[in-house]
């Protein structure tokens, strides 16, 4: 301890306790001969116990007031103070405190002299419990005559003083029993006096005489105990019990719980410090570590601190929201009925409304900020004491916080397993409390996390600049600490998210600091208490919070720097080691079953290897686990080229004590071996991954040489037991056999650098794969594949059956009487739908029928509700679609009897234009411009002029097609999301192939050589592309004169897919896989859009108002035209005639009669006129004027 550092000697003293040793309370410093109280290692540690009244206990016994018992001796005695003191503490043999009977027990004494070590005593509420309640004891080594400043110390904190002495002693000793008397508390005075055979009366009167002043000077009021009576000697176990008894006595006495009269250990240490005993804690880095650790919980305190999303706002409801929005993009989870750049865009606003909100919180704790240099430059003593001091503050405030919550819940659940009929309520009171245990669940990691999104806000916002100073030195520091040996977390527990942009940033630091080294990455998965954190702390000295129940939340890692020779043999520089939290947890039923499916696959495609931990021998529960990661690991696989992973795989069974056990177990790891490998080749099939044939071929093991037992962690039963040195020992064997897989198997360990990239992948692939974490095991997914096979051919009959149903209606719409097309527009609806009820009835009667005559009718009835919504949905959408159509039907009729009704009126318009048409040809004499030329010309006119009803167009083609594309193939929708919307076709092509690559087969021969054979397959595979594609045409060729309807892209599909299951069963080489089906499919509806779009445009503009009209109605009028141009041509022609025959007459009487008429007219109304004389006159007076 004199050697040890502040950090080390909490770990070691934690560890000690986990072994049952008694820790060293207070020890002389051999530097400067200063007494030294351990008050700091104590601070982290938790006892826990179970007492009859008050329950299960979980405190740390620096704050909780704990009764004292003492343990002294003076003078020399016969026995071992120290063995009797264990015989007290634990009815079996346990060595807590060191004794002669130890080995190396009887060597002198050079350092542990004046040490006072501790110990407690923690019931576990059975019926032969020697005590009720817990209790301390300090045990002081040497005579206390000799160390009287640790004897003044244990004289006024004790509640129950045990002093250990003899007659002989007695008359050194009463300066010492002057002291004792003075102080209120228990005295139990053991006389371990040898059997004396002298007869030297003179030394027995010294000795009476000695004792009668003893007796006076504790004034009676003592308890005795004599290891010899009448010149009896007492047995170890009757000793013991006598003084177990007096204990009992004298702990019952004190007024424990109401904090008077015993001491937590920070009251103790401020008496220590009073008497002139150092405190370690007083040490500069330590009190450093303090005081920033304190000015953070100023800030919480001011902020809150009970409302954990309050104090840590950009994690919570934000960043859950984030990590929602982040999968739905990848699984594209809600696209259905939106374009996939309008999904994209909206995912991408509601992803940036989260980090802007981040950011905002980011600028309003701007002074906070300012203050994050005062932490990161300090040196590494003082961040790891401030952290220290950070993780018992909140751990203090959990643990007030969490024991209350906890047993309202299980309460609870309790209750709500006992009624016979369950409330509604209650799942959502149990849903609520579930939430507040989450909320007082508050650590280390909950600020860790908080300054990683921190990082991520300003980065995604290139904020980085406004903090550069502190952004800069962030991920170096987090750096810095998992080089010291705090745990980093790279998934949250929380939101299920993985921060991979602040992870990034830290291996980059990592990376820069120790150089591109060389990283060995061990993973461990395992059920809930199976284990998982003991066995990593034993092995590697690691310090993950272990006890019963939920311990770990989400993905932790730690490293380890190995020794520059060992890691020479080893191939390896570094360990990285991640632990993960308990699958199957009990709080999370209300939960998806993809959480444990998720977090599993995670582990084992980060892990180089990773060790199955199981409790016992049973291996069913992580057996479901193992094969939805093994398929879900080969879908990642299939979808991603940087997932081409193949880790190694352990199993340790703990609590196996038999020694024969691996030859018991031998036959059930047979079995599982089987079962795993015909689940794996069963997911392959599924998957068209025909080059994987076992477990061995997706995930490393060997049965016989990667399957270990451990013997039971405790000795006993706890909370009392003793470590188990066997598991130690096992643990160390362990260590060193996985250390040596990486040589074994030629594995070739990532750099840091590499690791970043693998993180990213993982990640990726994860967020991306959806259907598969969704089952509980491999079965359940081969059942829903079964079952999702029939719901898919019963739809597709479905819509087969009711497009005939619905062209037979449209036919009766459109040759539907006017009289009676009012009537028909009601009841064609009612009568449609009728029909599609009925026929649905029947889809619904088979389907039940199919789910109760399988053999897994008991696992596939869960999905019933499911499956059966799928074909309502159909039902539904086939009806919307129907009243889309009838109603489009309608529309034409109506504008077709509108321009019925209004063709009177176009003709009167003809006749005006025939009439213009008439006098211009009359008049023209020079025009070429044949009649039925102006009639177009006119005709063109007169259309541009009227006005048509447009009919709306509500058909989307490409969304409908792709639609039919995520549908079909949802569950790889990894792949899926590689081929959409966004790769465009202007014209239908379908004479070309997509590029072809070795992904889109998997072999069938074990003798298949990859360079000799690729070329010629691939040639192949291309030649039977291409006759698909002509058989595409062919049926496109068949459906060019009709109108555009969903129906036949289901119908593509089908003949698409019975031609890859054709092809599939005859082909004896290989298999075309599911990779290249999307691609090839993809390709098809990409060149089958422009076609269908172009159908869908010719149906439009067929049946368009202005062509209806040009069809339909123009040859009646250019008829009428026709009739009354040559009507018109023919008056105009008689009338030329009869000009041509009167005109000339008319000229000649004209001309014989003018001059007379004028003459006669002049005279006969102007006298001026009728006389020359009066004439002349006129024009005389004229010219005068």
């Amino acid at each position: 301890m004199n050697c040890c550092d502040n950090i080390l000697k909490q770990i070691l003293i934690k560890k000690m306790m986990m072994c049952q040793m008694a820790i060293p309370l207070s020890f002389p410093n051999l530097f400067n001969n200063e007494q030294m109280f351990l008050l700091w290692s104590l601070r982290h540690l938790n006892l826990e116990w179970t007492n009859k009244t008050t329950g299960v206990h979980k405190e740390n016994p620096v704050d909780y007031p704990i009764p004292i018992v003492s343990a002294i001796r003076l003078g020399d005695l016969s026995k071992s103070k120290s063995l009797i003191l264990n015989g007290i503490l634990c009815k079996q043999k346990n060595d807590i405190f060191f004794n002669n009977d130890c080995n190396g027990g009887q060597l002198s004494r050079k350092l542990s002299n004046g040490v006072v070590e501790l110990a407690w005593y923690l019931p576990e509420n059975c019926k032969d419990e020697s005590f009720n309640d817990i209790w301390a004891i300090a045990n002081l080594r040497g005579d206390a005559l000799k160390y009287s400043l640790q004897f003044d110390l244990l004289n006024r904190v004790s509640n129950v003083m045990l002093i250990f002495l003899t007659k002989e002693s007695l008359g050194q000793s009463f300066d010492i029993l002057e002291k004792v008397s003075s102080i209120n508390q228990k005295l139990i005075f053991v006389f371990l006096d040898v059997v004396s055979y002298s007869t030297d009366k003179n030394q027995k009167q010294i000795e009476k005489e000695n004792f009668k002043i003893f007796m006076k000077l504790m004034n009676n009021k003592i308890i005795c105990v004599r290891e010899t009576v009448n010149g009896k000697k007492k047995n170890r176990a009757t000793l013991n019990t006598e003084i177990i008894n007096r204990m009992k006595e004298s702990l019952n006495s004190i007024k424990t719980w109401d904090n008077k009269g015993t001491f937590n250990m920070e009251q103790v240490s401020n008496i220590s410090k009073d008497i002139g005993i150092s405190i370690d804690e007083d040490t500069e880095h330590c009190r450093k570590g303090k005081e920033l650790a304190d000015f953070v919980v100023s800030i919480l305190v001011s902020n809150n601190a009970e409302d954990k999303n309050k104090v840590l706002p950009l994690q919570g409801k934000i960043l859950s929201n984030w990590s929602r929005l982040s999968k739905q993009h990848a699984r594209r989870e809600g696209a259905e009925g939106i374009t996939p750049e309008d999904f994209d865009i909206k995912i991408y606003r509601e992803k940036k409304k989260c980090r802007e909100e981040q950011l905002r919180l980011v600028q309003n704790m701007e002074k906070e900020m300012e203050k994050l240099p005062l932490f990161i430059k300090q040196n590494q003593e003082v961040i790891n004491h401030f952290l220290k001091w950070m993780k018992f503050y909140l751990d203090a405030r959990s643990n007030k916080l969490l024991p209350k919550l906890q047993n309202n819940y299980h309460e609870l659940w309790n209750n709500m397993q006992k009624k016979a009929v369950k409330e509604d309520n209650d799942s959502v009171i149990l849903s609520n409390l579930e939430k507040k245990i989450n909320n007082a669940s508050f650590g280390l990691e909950h600020f860790m996390r908080e300054i990683g999104q921190v990082y991520e806000a300003c980065v995604h916002h290139n904020e980085t600049k406004h903090f550069e100073n502190i952004m800069n030195n962030l991920s170096m520091s987090a750096a810095d600490l998992l080089i010291a040996g705090f745990p980093l977390e790279i998934m949250d527990g929380d939101a299920c998210q993985m921060p991979t942009i602040w992870l990034k940033a830290v291996f980059d630091a990592l990376s820069q600091q120790l150089g591109n080294k060389k990283v060995y990455i061990i993973s461990v998965l395992g059920i809930q208490s199976s284990g998982k954190s003991t066995l990593l702390n034993t092995m590697f000295g690691f310090n993950f919070t272990v006890s019963s129940g939920r311990c770990t939340k989400g993905v932790f890692a730690q490293l380890i720097s190995v020794d520059e020779h060992l890691a020479q043999k080893l191939g390896f520089e570094y360990v990285l080691v991640l632990d993960t939290e308990g699958l199957r947890a009990p709080e999370l039923v209300s939960h998806v079953q993809g959480h444990d499916n998720e977090i599993a696959t995670l582990v084992i495609a980060m892990g180089d290897v990773t060790i199955v931990n199981l409790m016992g021998e049973n291996t069913t529960e992580i057996a479901e686990i193992l094969q939805i990661s093994v398929h879900a690991f080969l879908r990642m696989r299939i979808a991603s080229n940087s997932m081409k992973l193949k880790p190694g795989c352990y199993f340790v069974h703990q609590n196996v004590s038999d020694v024969t056990a691996s030859k018991n177990m031998q036959s059930s790891y047979e079995k599982l071996k089987d079962q795993l490998d015909s689940i794996t080749a069963a997911a392959a099939k599924i998957e068209d991954a025909n080059e994987i044939q076992e477990f061995n071929d997706v995930i490393e093991f060997d049965m016989n040489q990667q399957i270990w037992y451990f013997p039971a962690l405790w000795n006993g039963n706890p909370p009392m037991a003793p470590i188990n040195s066997r598991y130690s020992g096992k643990a160390f064997d362990f260590k060193t056999n996985i250390f040596q897989y990486p040589s074994k198997k030629g594995l070739k360990c990532l750099t840091f650098a590499d690791l970043k990239d693998r993180l990213s992948h993982v990640w990726d692939a994860i967020l991306k794969e959806n259907f598969v974490f969704t089952f509980k095991n491999s079965l359940e997914l081969q059942c829903f594949t079964l079952l999702e096979k029939k719901v898919l051919s019963l739809c597709l009959e479905f819509r087969k059956y009711v497009s005939q149903e619905k062209h037979k209606f449209c036919n009766k719409i459109d040759n539907c009487d006017d009289t009676k097309i009012r009537t028909y527009q009601v009841t064609v609806g009612i009568d449609f739908k009728t029909f599609i009820e009925n026929y649905h009835e029947s889809c619904k009667k088979d389907l039940k029928e199919f789910m109760e005559n399988t053999r897994y009718k008991d696992i596939i009835i869960q999905w019933e509700f499911s499956v059966l919504n799928k074909v309502q949905y159909v039902k539904d959408e086939l009806i919307n679609e129907a009243d889309t159509d009838f109603t489009h039907r309608f529309e034409l009729r109506k504008i077709e009897h509108d321009q019925r009704e209004k063709v009177s009126e176009y003709i009167e318009e003809v006749k005006k234009f025939v009439g213009e048409i008439a006098s211009i040809d009359f008049d023209s004499e020079n025009d070429d411009e044949s009649p039925v030329a102006k009639f177009e010309k006119k005709w063109k006119v007169w259309i541009d002029k009227l006005q048509f009803t447009q009919i709306k167009d509500r058909t989307n083609i490409s969304a409908e097609v792709w639609k039919v594309f995520q549908k079909v193939y949802h569950q790889h929708h990894t792949i899926c999301n590689q081929y959409n919307q966004k790769d465009k076709c202007d014209i239908c092509d379908l004479d070309t192939i997509p590029t072809l690559q070795d992904d889109d087969f998997t072999t069938k021969l074990a003798t298949y050589d990859d360079k000799r054979n690729l070329r010629e397959t691939l040639t192949e595979i291309e030649n039977d592309t291409l006759s698909i594609m002509t058989k595409m045409k062919d049926y496109l060729n068949s459906i060019k004169h009709l109108d555009f309807d969903n129906n036949f892209t289901w119908v593509i599909h089908e003949r698409f897919e019975k031609m890859i299951n054709n092809f599939n069963e005859q082909n004896q080489k290989y298999n075309l896989s599911v990779w290249y089906q999307v691609k090839v499919f993809a390709h098809i509806l990409k060149n089958v859009i422009p076609h269908f779009q172009k159908m869908h445009n010719e149906h439009l503009e067929k049946v368009s108002p202005k062509n209806t009209l040009i069809e339909k109605y123009k040859p009646q009028v250019y008829k009428v035209f026709n009739g009354f141009y040559t009507k018109c041509q023919k008056e105009i022609i008689a009338a030329k005639n009869l000009k041509d025959l009167l005109l000339p007459a008319i000229l000649d009487s004209v001309k014989d009669r003018l001059s007379e008429d004028i003459t006669y007219n002049l005279t006969s109304s102007n006298k001026e006129f009728q006389t020359k004389s009066e004439l002349n006159i006129k024009i005389l007076l004229d010219l005068r004027k």
